[in-house]
């Protein structure tokens, strides 16, 4: 079914309103066709407007993009899932070195390496400052054996990032550049708020509505949560995972399950690689969440339907705002679609996971 373009425009806007969320970004792409949609300002404190190139923090959505281009590397032969960290960082170590030497590049992307997650540390603004987060992971503790169970882990996509950088020879930051935003034509998605400020820029805001004191996280953890783009070019992504040879050869590898979820209710029942992995109504949906300082984001891709859909937003009722607007949204455009409508779909990262473990 077609989407109803002005309907959407007017209902993002009243939705955003109903959940007092200050501003909002849609975008989806369904029939071959990409729609976008704003609502809001980019700050309560301004009233400057929220336009389809406004740019949110879409957090650790951002996960998926640095599973995407060690995936890459792995297409080109240049490592493996299951090559050893230490191959690539020899300086790699944790405060258990027997479990330093056991963690795959396979765990640091499916949250299963078992290292503390929540290693916020600020090594500062140089291009070294992901080499020195790996430094000082030394000291980090084991939460279980390598392995043994997921535990959600933005620690281990930083090292990730690390390892990205050790095998192109250049920052995290341009080899996303590189293996992502060029191939796909990418102009609105940035990691450097030195970049991000030349075009509008949503801030966070508190509970109460008002902008939040600080705008964004330490350069350290990139790789883990600090892309900043528009809700087309989180769609433009969602959507190279659907077409092989847009980015991977193979992209549908990702969307493949590699552990079960010790909590299925918390938004996903499976992880693949990066993703998070659930059904609606019996159809896979791969999908993953983002919260920063006051910024919220959301991307759901439906293989079987080739629909892609991203949310972002700055403040407000976030996930009740997701839900009824993706349950509202699915509803129209694969109302009659032969199984019938989906039901509403549940917001990921909702059940539980507090959004200080999610980034």
């Amino acid at each position: 079914m077609k989407a109803d373009t002005e309907h959407w425009a007017s209902r993002l806007a009243e939705l955003a309103a109903e959940a007092e969320v200050p501003g909002a970004g849609l975008a989806f792409w369904h029939d071959g066709q990409v729609h976008e949609y704003a609502a809001g300002v980019l700050s309560t404190a301004t009233g400057a407007p929220v336009l389809t190139d406004s740019l949110f923090q879409i957090g650790s959505i951002t996960k998926v993009w640095t599973a995407t281009q060690l995936m890459l590397l792995t297409e080109q032969g240049r490592t493996t899932l299951d090559t050893p960290v230490v191959d690539v960082l020899p300086e790699f170590r944790l405060g258990d070195q027997r479990a330093a030497a056991a963690i795959r590049l396979r765990h640091l992307l499916t949250h299963t390496s078992g290292i503390d997650g929540d290693l916020f540390l600020d090594t500062g603004r140089g291009d070294d400052c992901l080499r020195r987060y790996v430094e000082a992971c030394a000291d980090a503790e084991q939460t279980f054996p390598v392995g043994d169970s997921h535990s959600y882990c933005n620690s281990g996509f930083v090292i990730a990032g690390r390892v990205i950088e050790q095998l192109t020879g250049t920052t995290w930051d341009q080899a996303l550049r590189d293996q992502i935003c060029a191939p796909l034509g990418l102009t609105h998605t940035w990691t450097l708020p030195e970049d991000v400020l030349r075009f509008g820029a949503a801030v966070g805001h508190d509970e109460h509505g008002a902008v939040v004191p600080q705008w964004g996280l330490p350069r350290s953890v990139g790789p883990a949560g600090l892309i900043c783009a528009t809700a087309a070019d989180v769609v433009a992504f969602g959507r190279a995972h659907l077409t092989p040879g847009a980015l991977l050869a193979d992209p549908a590898v990702m969307r493949q399950a590699q552990v079960d979820l010790p909590n299925p209710y918390a938004g996903g029942r499976q992880w693949g690689i990066g993703w998070s992995l659930d059904e609606w109504d019996g159809r896979q949906v791969v999908s993953h969440t983002g919260d920063t300082i006051g910024q919220h984001a959301a991307l759901w891709v439906l293989p079987e339907w080739g629909t892609v859909i991203a949310v972002l937003v700055n403040g407000g009722d976030s996930v009740a705002f997701q839900h009824r607007l993706v349950g509202e949204l699915l509803q129209e455009l694969h109302r009659g679609g032969g199984a019938g409508p989906p039901r509403a779909p549940p917001p990921p990262g909702a059940g539980g996971r507090e959004a200080r473990h999610r980034l």
